[in-house]
């Protein structure tokens, strides 16, 4: 895992706790788990990545961090990699926030993952004293959502190994090959590139040009047909922990685009167009209401989660013109200035026989 700057440390921590002293808070607690996506808010104020179980961070307006683990699993990850001092483990994490929350003499702690992350025997035991607890998930979110250069760094880096994993995907794309024959090679690369289990590799894929709404666990048995529509969902987060998502739909010949897919490339195009009157360059002042659709688990998380997705570290920041990497590539938002993460999935290629095997064209 990349190491985080004591700078940058202090800079995420200010800006948590200038929401913290706006919203009349005296802490949050951020919680986090293994299940993917739940793990990134935990990450961004400790540098731990949650491998197992569930771990908290509490972050007071006053004094130092601690991060919280359950006695019941005396290993939830590397834990040297925080940079968090106290490190506490107990039978119930809970209750030791409460009784922390009492002897400091704080009145309302905002929580972050109050709805989906926080366990249910640890909420009883807080709410159960006089403590009052806010939910904080758009606050922490908006705290955090625009990157450093630091950040942005990191970003870059997860679209670089994101991006080549789409042309590995490609490469071998053919009439024939089974889904888990294509997308064992991308995972094979993310983890040489250092991802270790923070992928999320999917297919979604349709046949008579049209593709089914809902990713799935790629298959070994079925094989890419003509007239297949298929669309690699290839989410990633490279060494510095930044979730990202770059795609495209493939045209498997035959009847590929079908009518309604083609609708629905039309609608993203008119998205596309109208993006560009609203999204502008964004500061601390501007942040409120953006919302951006990235992933990271140390991710570029979306502030509101536009998707659903609820994965790690935020990224709201500006936009770059299109940017063609390699011959062929249709075009795409480029991330590599710290633009807006949003992929239009629909942006269609077809395989065409060139030099090196395959390339590209856009329909």
């Amino acid at each position: 895992m990349e190491t985080v700057s004591p700078a940058e440390v202090e800079r995420r921590y200010a800006n948590v706790r200038e929401a913290l002293v706006r919203d009349g808070l005296d802490a949050v607690i951020v919680s986090g788990s293994e299940y993917s996506g739940f793990e990134g808010a935990v990450r961004y104020l400790s540098g731990f990545l949650i491998v197992h179980r569930y771990a908290y961070v509490l972050l007071p307006v006053e004094g130092d961090p601690s991060i919280v683990f359950p006695v019941e699993a005396r290993y939830v990850g590397e834990h040297g990699t925080t940079w968090i001092d106290e490190q506490v483990f107990v039978d119930a994490p809970g209750a030791w926030l409460r009784d922390r929350a009492r002897d400091r003499g704080w009145k309302r702690v905002g929580v972050y993952g109050l709805d989906y992350v926080m366990t249910v025997r640890d909420y009883q035991a807080l709410a159960g004293g006089e403590l009052e607890l806010v939910p904080y998930d758009v606050e922490f979110d908006l705290a955090r959502a625009v990157k450093s250069d630091e950040e942005l760094a990191s970003v870059r880096d997860s679209v670089r190994i994101n991006a080549e994993g789409f042309w590995i995907f490609l490469d071998a794309f053919a009439v024939g090959r089974s889904e888990a024959e294509l997308l064992g090679p991308c995972e094979d690369y993310f983890v040489d590139e250092g991802c270790g289990r923070q992928t999320m590799d999917m297919v979604l894929v349709g046949e008579n040009g049209e593709a089914e709404p809902e990713f799935r666990i790629a298959s070994r048995d079925r094989r890419i047909r003509e007239g297949d529509l298929v669309l690699p969902s290839l989410e990633i987060a490279g060494p510095g922990g930044h979730w990202v998502e770059v795609s495209r739909a493939i045209a498997a010949g035959g009847a590929a685009p079908g009518p309604e897919a083609r609708r629905m490339l039309e609608a993203y195009e008119d998205e596309v167009l109208a993006d560009e009157d609203v999204v502008r360059p964004a500061d601390l002042d501007q942040v409120d209401g953006v919302r951006a659709v990235a992933q990271q688990q140390h991710t570029v998380d979306c502030a509101g989660r536009i998707l659903g997705d609820r994965d790690g570290l935020g990224l709201v920041c500006r936009r770059s013109g299109d940017d063609c990497s390699r011959p062929g590539m249709p075009a795409r938002r480029d991330l590599t200035d710290g633009s807006l993460v949003r992929t239009t999935r629909l942006r269609l290629v077809q395989p065409t026989r060139l030099r090196h095997g395959r390339s590209v064209r856009c329909s």
